[in-house]
């Protein structure tokens, strides 16, 4: 098993702790994340246990629900920056898209 250099288990840290920011925001909007956002949990739960098979499809299961946000018409600021921050951080660090 391929070890995480310290940087990349700093990246997997910050992204896991924006997903927690976003499950906050989604559920003050009202969203049942425990029942909807099936491929974010994915991404948790490879971020969680740091499979690094898995970190390359990361990106991949945020984009699947991001596109189930904006098809449920949620909006609100708090979402727009922690969306955006996310998307950024995943696109800017190759190692959730290799």
């Amino acid at each position: 098993m391929m070890a995480f250099s310290q940087n990349e288990e700093k990246l997997i840290c910050q992204l896991s702790d924006m997903l927690d920011e976003l499950f906050k925001v989604l559920e003050h909007l009202g969203e049942n994340t425990g029942l909807r956002y099936k491929f974010i949990q994915k991404a948790r739960y490879i971020l969680n246990s740091k499979d690094p098979k898995g970190m390359k499809n990361v990106k991949q299961h945020l984009m699947m629900d991001f596109r189930m946000i904006e098809d449920r018409q949620l909006e609100g600021n708090d979402l727009d920056d922690v969306l955006e921050r996310i998307y950024r951080h995943v696109s800017d660090n190759e190692i959730f898209s290799r």
